[in-house]
């Protein structure tokens, strides 16, 4: 915003219309973060699945493959999302900010959609502690004096306590590798 007025898109992608823009940055996300996603993929199936790898090689390369691609795909995507959603938004002729943020989110966080079923549960599991610490902060920044001693403690116990509740009750929620270290830990059921 300058001078009291909303920035227009094209200053941000110039020579560009918005959804070639969002285009382009879905293609460029994807070149650049094959990168790390192609080991990211590959290098597990060498250490934990070679005896899947010697047996049904090309089985286990499509899968990976697969799994590689929609990984790829749900990132890119979703890049592309919140580039296309900003220039809409911007387009409405006022700052972005507020709900602004909640709406770009929502409609990027679709992308999950495209991910192995597993995996975005996996990601989903993953990101529930960052909101749950975002959700701290934000309310002892609203009010200093509502202090928590040891959030993360709390928390942390609060997962665990989650996952054994899982592993007692309903194991097929869980992650086959994590599901094989509890039964080396615990044993079975």
């Amino acid at each position: 915003m300058t001078q009291g007025r909303v920035l227009d898109c094209h200053l941000q992608h110039p020579g560009l219309g918005c959804i070639s823009f969002a285009l382009l940055k879905f293609l460029l996300t994807g070149k650049r973060f094959s990168i790390f996603f192609i080991p990211m993929h590959f290098i597990p199936i060498l250490i934990f699945r070679r005896k899947e790898l010697r047996s049904h090689p090309l089985t286990t390369i499509k899968k990976a493959s697969l799994n590689c691609l929609k990984s790829l795909l749900f990132l890119s995507s979703m890049v592309g999302i919140i580039r296309l959603t900003i220039c809409t938004l911007k387009r409405l002729q006022r700052p972005l900010g507020g709900i602004d943020g909640l709406i770009i989110g929502s409609l990027s966080g679709t992308s999950i959609i495209l991910e192995s079923d597993g995996r975005g549960f996996e990601m989903t599991l993953q990101l529930f502690p960052r909101f749950c610490e975002a959700v701290y902060n934000h309310f002892h920044k609203k009010f200093p004096k509502l202090k928590m001693k040891n959030f993360e403690l709390m928390l942390f116990s609060l997962l665990i306590a989650l996952l054994h509740y899982c592993y007692q009750h309903n194991s097929l929620v869980i992650k086959s590798t994590y599901l094989a270290l509890f039964k080396q830990f615990w044993g079975k059921n």
